[in-house]
Order: C-alpha cells, then sequence, then structure tokens
C-alpha cells in the first residue's frame, strides 16, 4: 500500500487591509465639514426667506383690507405674523388719530350737551367698526377690546367735563338768582311782611345747603349767600318798624318822642351789629 502523502500546514496566512490612521481621521473629517457647509447653507438662506416675507408683510399690513390669510408653510407664517403687527399698529394709530380729532370737536363747544355726547359717541362706534372691518380676524378681537376700552375711557371724560360745567352754569345761576332773592327777602320785610322774609330766607338756607352737597357751591360761598340773605333779611324788618315808627310821628300818632327815639335807636344798633358780624363772616 502506498504511503500517504505527507499533509503540509499553510505557512503564509492573509492579512487584513487597514488604511492608514491619518487617511481614516481625513475621510472622516471631510463627511462631517460637508454636513457643516450644508447645515450652514440653509440656515443663511432660511435667515435670508424669512427676511424676505417680513419685510413683504410689514408693507402688506400698512394698507390692510381685512383679507383672512390662513398660513401654512413657515415662510407663510412669518410673512403673517409680520403683516398681523403691521396692521394692527396701523388700525390703531387710526383709531386714536379719529378719537383726537373727535374729542377736539367736543372741545370746541361752549357747553357739553347730551346731543354733542351723542354725536360723539356714534362717529366713534362707526368709526371703530369700519376700523374692525379692516382688521385680519386674527386680531380683530384684540383690538376690539382695547378700542372699545378706550372708547369707555373717553366718554367718562367728556361726561365729566360736562358735569363740571353744570356745576360751574348751576353755581353761576345760583348766585345771580340769589341777587334777586336777597332783594326780595329785604323788601317783604320793609314793607311791613317779616313771616314772608323769613320763609324766604330759610327757603335760600335750604337751597345752599343741597347746594353745598352736590358740589354748586363751596362752603365759604354757602355762608357769603347766607349771611347776605340774613343781613337783608334782619335789615327790613327792622328798617320797615323804624320807617312805621317815623311814619306815626310825622302824623301826630306817637306822644312819647323820647321812647320813640330810644326805639329808633335800638334798631338803628341792631341793624349795625348785623351789618358788622356779616362783614367778619366774610373775612
Amino acid at each position: 500500500m502506498a504511503d500517504k502523502l505527507p499533509e503540509f500546514e499553510n505557512q503564509v496566512k492573509l492579512q487584513p487591509t487597514l488604511l492608514p490612521q491619518g487617511i481614516g481621521q481625513a475621510a472622516a473629517k471631510f463627511a462631517a465639514s460637508n454636513t457643516f457647509l450644508g447645515d450652514l447653507g440653509a440656515k443663511i438662506a432660511q435667515t435670508s426667506s424669512n427676511a424676505i416675507n417680513t419685510q413683504m408683510g410689514y408693507e402688506a399690513g400698512l394698507n390692510p383690507d381685512g383679507s383672512n390669510f390662513i398660513p401654512i408653510t413657515d415662510a407663510d407664517k412669518v410673512w403673517k405674523e409680520s403683516y398681523d403687527s403691521a396692521s394692527s399698529m396701523k388700525l390703531s394709530s387710526d383709531f386714536q388719530q379719529l378719537s383726537l380729532k373727535a374729542q377736539a370737536e367736543v372741545n370746541k363747544l361752549d357747553k357739553i350737551t347730551d346731543e354733542s355726547q351723542a354725536i360723539y359717541l356714534q362717529t366713534m362706534t362707526q368709526g371703530m367698526e369700519e376700523n374692525l372691518n379692516l382688521a385680519p380676524a386674527s386680531i380683530r378681537g384684540k383690538l376690539k377690546q382695547n378700542y372699545e376700552s378706550h372708547l369707555a375711557l373717553s366718554v367718562s371724560n367728556i361726561e365729566n367735563k360736562k358735569i363740571e360745567q353744570d356745576k360751574a352754569q348751576a353755581k353761576s345761576q345760583t348766585i345771580a338768582d340769589n341777587r334777586g332773592i336777597t332783594t326780595e327777602i329785604y323788601d317783604q320785610g320793609y314793607s311791613g311782611h317779616p313771616e314772608t322774609s323769613i320763609r324766604l330766607n330759610n327757603e335760600s338756607l335750604t337751597n345752599t345747603d343741597n347746594l353745598v352737597k352736590t358740589g354748586g357751591l363751596t362752603p365759604v360761598q354757602k355762608e357769603t349767600i347766607d349771611s347776605g340773605n340774613r343781613i337783608s333779611m334782619w335789615s327790613g324788618i327792622f328798617g320797615g318798624k323804624a320807617e312805621s315808627a317815623r311814619v306815626q310821628e310825622r302824623s301826630g300818632l306817637v306822644e312819647d318822642r323820647d321812647s320813640l327815639g330810644r326805639y329808633l335807636d335800638s334798631l338803628q344798633g341792631t341793624m349795625d351789629g348785623l351789618k358788622f358780624h356779616h362783614r367778619n363772616s366774610k373775612q
């Protein structure tokens, strides 16, 4: 039997091929640099697009037309945000100008009346509605809230001015009317109707009390009027008595002239005392 052929062990083994370390690192950096440059370019392009859409939205917003544009893309959203911002600014400014002009017209009036207040409110309400019709739906609710708050405040200010004007007019009218009342109080007392003179004086006191409570008169003005009426009342009453006594003297109806003289002196003293008190109360 033939001998087996000898088995020989493979003495040469294949080794895996490895890239030099420097080349692998360079390849990895190159791949990373491409990604970075791509991201940077995309960011620059996006920033440029946002700037253009922002400017275009702002310019369109300066002439709002009430359109309800619904954004879909990111570029649309940028445009819409800028449009809404510019529209809000423009419409708010227009409403403010309308309010200033309307208030200026009211301020020109010598007297604010209920009619002028109604005209102001109608003008502002109509202007507000026209203004809001031009606003995009996305900001219309907020603008309406701001306008209504502004309108409520301006109407309140005009009402307060009207109240002050009415108070001033009532005060002037009271002082003018009181001149006539003061004269009537004196005349009634002098003509021998002291009860009527006293009643008129008391009515005037009640009237001035009410005017102080409502702000129509100051306490100092009330005291001036009340003191004037009081001195007129007593001057009229005592003056009338003195005149009546003189008439009786001239008619020979008075026998005791000395008593008459003392009576007249007492009346004069009383009137002088009242006048002195009146002057001191005004100081």
